[in-house]
């Protein structure tokens, strides 16, 4: 390494010092981020080139579609390689726009709580943690269970349940009462 470096922090570029190139490559880092934030006047210069790409691009592919020889191949191409600037000059700012877009439908089938005020129904959890004897947790899982659906019978009868195993003479009673006035039925 000593043949490419020269002197001790020497790249063989005049000027250049190790810190100098280690911040050059830092800044370059720190600028592809995702929280960097161009200049406004950069952005602005990118869009008009942008659109005066894509006005190049229709007016050659205006005036090379009036044509019917082989001689229409470059001017189509570069009709082409000009929208494709366009579509990359602008990339920055719309890409995760579109990507999102895109993907909203699919994600609204996958993950719906977006839709949804309370989680799905479920007592696989609770359950799972009342076989595995963390009783605190199920206790916790049913409890969801009872304030987000009241009208569910079992939650109330499996909270209850393991309420006993735990001890829990102060939930107990106060399930028992919101069960009675839920059914009007006592347990």
């Amino acid at each position: 390494m000593e043949w490419f470096m020269g002197k001790k922090g020497d790249y063989g570029l005049p000027g250049w010092s190790g810190n100098r190139i280690r911040g050059v490559f830092a800044r370059l880092a720190s600028a592809s981020a995702f929280g960097y934030n161009p200049p406004m006047r950069l952005v602005k210069t990118r869009w008009s080139l942008a659109c005066a790409c894509v006005v190049f691009s229709v007016l050659v592919m205006a005036m090379t579609l009036k044509r019917s020889d082989m001689g229409a191949l470059f001017p189509i191409m570069l009709s082409v390689m000009s929208f494709v600037a366009a579509v990359l000059l602008v990339a920055p700012e719309t890409a995760m726009k579109l990507a999102e877009l895109c993907s909203r439908p699919v994600t609204n089938i996958v993950f719906p709580s977006e839709r949804f005020t309370k989680p799905p129904l479920s007592y696989q959890i609770a359950r799972r943690h009342r076989t595995m004897q963390r009783l605190e947790e199920a206790l916790v899982e049913y409890q969801s269970i009872i304030e987000n659906y009241p009208g569910e019978r079992e939650a109330y009868l499996e909270l209850l349940d393991v309420a006993a195993k735990l001890g829990d003479t102060k939930a107990c009673e106060k399930y028992k009462a919101r069960f009675k006035r839920q059914f009007g039925e006592e347990i």
